[in-house]
């Protein structure tokens, strides 16, 4: 997912981008430098992940 989908998603819902309608939106909770920002830290965690998985294959490696 696009960091221009997900913020859509955040702002607007998921229905406005084809996931789970039930995801609500948050643009009138959210200013657009707080959704952005979110998107982020979202990415944040992808990074996180990548990094530890990684570090998981390169000890596997070494076995």
């Amino acid at each position: 997912m696009s960091d221009a989908t997900l913020f859509l998603a955040i702002k607007s819902g998921g229905g406005a981008v084809g996931i789970r309608s039930s995801m609500p939106a948050f643009g009138d909770r959210l200013t657009n430098d707080e959704i952005a920002g979110l998107v982020s830290y979202i990415r944040g965690f992808c990074a996180l992940s990548n990094r530890q998985s990684d570090s998981g294959m390169d000890a596997s490696m070494r076995r």
